[in-house]
């Protein structure tokens, strides 16, 4: 199939291999990663791991944790968590997307969570940069719940009072 004005590659298309290199390097499995925790809280609610899929060379975000592979735009950690598991409420600089892979999520946007959204599997949320949110599992399993941003992006937590 073409497209018009679309330039599209042919099986003859040759990749440079170092560019190619690069994209068989990409591959993450998780059986190989290990969980990062946040950091500051002694909250057992905001003790779930996180997974650093990919990341820029200077991160901010999930700091303990060096990513599994070094990205130069693109930024994605997992919460696998446990119900009554998430993060703290904390704010970002930049865009992030939200997604619920699996499992029951509440993303609330103050300390008294008297603004909020709920997450079922396969809902997502595009949240701006500049705005307080926290996410916790509020469902009876194991849930994964994906957080994609730039790299350049930075977190802070946002501190109660």
């Amino acid at each position: 199939m073409t497209h018009k004005n679309v330039d599209v590659p042919t099986a003859a298309a040759t990749v440079p291999e170092a560019l190619l290199m690069k994209a068989m390097g990409g591959l993450i499995k998780f059986r190989q990663m290990r969980p990062n925790f946040f950091i500051g809280s002694d909250n057992p609610e905001f003790h779930g791991p996180t997974y650093k899929y990919c990341d820029g060379g200077d991160p901010s975000i999930a700091v303990s944790r060096h990513p599994a592979v070094q990205s130069e735009e693109v930024r994605l950690i997992t919460g696998v968590c446990q119900p009554g598991q998430g993060a703290p409420l904390h704010n970002h600089t930049g865009e992030e997307l939200m997604f619920a892979a699996s499992g029951s999520w509440v993303v609330y946007f103050d300390a008294e969570e008297k603004n909020k959204v709920f997450l079922e599997p396969w809902d997502a949320l595009v949240l701006p940069g500049g705005v307080p949110r926290g996410w916790r599992n509020v469902g009876d399993t194991l849930g994964c719940f994906l957080n994609i941003s730039a790299v350049t992006d930075k977190m802070s937590l946002v501190r109660a009072g």
